[in-house]
């Protein structure tokens, strides 16, 4: 079974509804949107993505990048980046070949979610 199918199996199994549209796997949780990317030539490997968390402007964006360093240097495995004008919350991790991601993929979206909460604190603080 490849990499994907074992992730839309794990996420189905933690109760989220994944959308597989080929080049990706979408799912909603806490009110979010997140996106999984898996590389067709590395089958262990796995990226999950809260994207377009908060948007960069030239106003804002000392501030944001502020916010982002300071999440990042307290957010374990999952980091914040800016990606096109707008914070992402990012995962990535390398996955056994074999056997169950549902311990994978339930720590992945749990990290995001405290990074997406840590990014909310951090830009009301600064």
């Amino acid at each position: 079974m490849k990499t994907k199918e074992r992730i839309v199996d794990a996420l189905k199994r933690l109760g989220l509804q994944p959308d597989d549209d080929g080049d990706q796997v979408m799912f909603r949780y806490q009110m979010s949107n997140y996106v999984c990317f898996v590389d067709e030539d590395d089958e262990c490997y796995m990226a999950f993505y809260i994207p377009c968390i908060y948007e960069i402007t030239e106003e804002n964006e000392v501030v944001v990048l502020k916010a982002i360093n300071e999440c990042n240097l307290h957010m374990k495995t999952a980091k914040m980046v800016s990606s096109n004008g707008y914070v992402w919350a990012a995962y990535e991790v390398h996955v056994p070949e074999e056997g169950s991601l549902e311990d994978f993929v339930g720590r992945a979206v749990g990290c995001l979610y405290q990074s997406a909460i840590c990014f909310d604190q951090e830009i009301k603080n600064i």
